[in-house]
């Protein structure tokens, strides 16, 4: 499928590939030749996903620019992006090589793990701000607390910690006696952890 290959681009083919591209300004191949060029040997990379993204536009269904734009977009971090166009590469190439099957499952795994890791910092802020919350508990600060828990949970929606916390510190604030404010976050409480017998008790 030579629709999937590209010749590796070189110097000299800049300006032949930039006169075609201002001679037919409506051909998908010639921005994507272009494009090439400016990525792979000017490492022009803003120039380059403009060329690939109106070869896109122009031929949807030609596979090479969206390996280019993998590449670009892979290179600024967005690895949401980098594998929406290699998937789009994969299945509209054939993927003949299997090169791109395995640049995409690549790239899955490099998210997997930088989700997982974003994941680990918010749980290590959200426990860093109940720790503060508690701080201020001891102090009778209740409003300062709740700002604490409430930061807590928004890093960590499943902190059963937290919203135990909100809980108690609603009634807290309201004389250590039961009021409305404590019911909503001691049933999220419940709910993530059902045997949570201090949410039941209250």
């Amino acid at each position: 499928n030579e629709s999937a290959r590209r010749r590796a681009p070189c110097e000299a083919s800049y300006l032949p590939f930039k006169r075609a591209v201002e001679l037919e300004p409506r051909n998908a191949y010639a921005h994507d030749s272009f494009a090439s060029v400016l990525l792979d040997v000017r490492g022009d990379r803003p120039r380059a996903e403009e060329h690939f993204r109106a070869a896109v536009r122009l031929r949807p269904k030609f596979p090479l620019p969206h390996r280019g734009l993998a590449a670009i977009l892979e290179h600024r971090g967005d690895l949401d992006g980098a594998i929406r166009e290699m998937s789009a590469f994969v299945s509209l190439s054939g993927d003949p090589d299997r090169h791109g099957a395995a640049k995409l499952a690549s790239l899955r795994e490099r998210r997997a793990e930088r989700l997982a890791a974003e994941a680990s910092t918010r749980r290590a802020e959200a426990q860093a701000r109940v720790h503060e919350g508690n701080q201020l508990v001891a102090q009778e600060k209740w409003d300062e607390a709740l700002a604490a828990y409430r930061a807590a949970v928004e890093l960590n929606p499943e902190m059963t910690e937290a919203w135990f916390a909100i809980g108690a510190s609603e009634a807290g604030r309201n004389g250590n006696q039961s009021c409305e404010a404590m019911y909503a976050p001691l049933q999220k409480c419940v709910e993530l952890c059902p045997g949570h017998a201090a949410a039941h008790c209250c």
